[in-house]
């Protein structure tokens, strides 16, 4: 068993096991010890009740003769356990977590089930209920919002077109659907069109992991979409570079070179790639200050100095040159940049 019940509803009256070993065994296991068990059973004598409690059952209900009697009674206890119980509270110390859900729903109640379920998860609750495409689209604009919880169908608007809105507006926010009944057919439907998850109202258990798990990971792409940003930045900033660029793998063959390079050279990147012309590291270097740039660079230290390249027409020039380390998250060296400038005097 890898995820607990919230609940476990048990009948005194199996047909393979009697229900009062059944709850002798969960009570005996560490693993479900404390998991609540309600007794829902027809009449039984005085001495299974004491038992049950004896036993650590949490409540003894006698079971309604008929249907419409049980599923109330069902439906009440499952507000009750869900609402009105009180699990353990997750926070960050001592503070709540912040969370804005923007709730799209026309039943006050079952609003009022999610809200209590959210506070209860030890989320510092700011919410607003809305049932119609003018409604969110106004809360949209208000403020910033955490999460989407949306019911499926309402009677001017649904699920479908609160997550088309949300594209609209080019807003990646969870957007989690919670409903009555909706079928498997339009669930598929649902999380192909980019809703990240869904809840059977009869089974908000699961509504609070849900929410901590679609934050994390919303949390996730936030920062991808900023690491992206900041490549296409720094991309920019490498291509309109007025110095000249050389990126080479840890071997010295080149892998990377700018316009710049390009327009003080004559060669194209073309031509250059995957090569260790004499233009890069050339035989008008030294011996003894070629060993001294190999050993810094390899190092992980940079290397200034000055160098002198040869360009396609034949003709060279000095430039002073500088060569830094590039290494990975483990700190290992993957790559070296050479950056570049002409100090050719005329």
């Amino acid at each position: 068993m890898n995820e607990l019940p919230a609940l476990t509803l048990l009948d005194l009256i199996l047909p393979r096991v009697v229900g009062l070993q059944a709850l002798r065994r969960i009570r005996a296991d560490e693993r479900t010890s404390r998991l609540a068990v309600i007794i829902l059973t027809t009449p039984g004598e005085e001495q299974d009740i004491a038992q049950s409690y004896d036993l650590g059952t949490n409540c003894y209900i006698r079971k309604p003769v008929g249907f419409k009697q049980f599923a109330e009674a069902i439906q009440r206890l499952g507000l009750y356990w869900l609402v009105m119980n009180e699990p353990a509270r997750p926070k960050r110390g001592d503070v709540d977590i912040p969370l804005a859900a923007l709730i799209v729903e026309d039943s006050e109640n079952d609003t009022q089930l999610i809200v209590h379920l959210l506070k209860k998860a030890g989320y510092g609750l700011v919410y607003e209920r809305v049932e119609t495409t003018e409604q969110m689209c106004a809360a949209l604009e208000k403020r910033a919002w955490d999460i989407v919880i949306s019911d499926y169908s309402l009677p001017q608007f649904d699920g479908r077109a609160a997550l088309e809105l949300l594209k609209e507006k080019h807003l990646d926010i969870p957007f989690i659907v919670v409903s009555g009944m909706i079928g498997e057919e339009r669930a598929v439907a649902m999380m192909k069109a980019g809703v990240h998850d869904y809840l059977m109202k009869g089974n908000l258990a699961r509504l609070a992991p849900a929410v901590a798990r679609e934050l994390s990971q919303a949390e996730v792409r936030r920062e991808q979409k900023q690491m992206e940003a900041q490549l296409r930045q720094l991309s920019r900033a490498v291509e309109h570079n007025p110095a000249s660029i050389v990126i080479t793998d840890i071997n010295g063959s080149i892998e990377y070179v700018n316009p710049k390079f390009t327009a003080v050279t004559g060669y194209t990147f073309d031509e250059v790639r995957g090569k260790t012309p004499p233009y890069v590291f050339g035989s008008e270097m030294q011996p003894e200050i070629h060993t001294e740039h190999s050993q810094t660079i390899l190092s992980g230290k940079e290397w200034r100095g000055e160098m002198l390249y040869r360009k396609k027409s034949g003709a060279s020039h000095w430039e002073a040159v500088s060569i830094s380390p590039i290494t990975n998250s483990k700190g290992v060296i993957t790559h070296f940049v050479a950056v570049s400038e002409d100090i050719t005097r005329p």
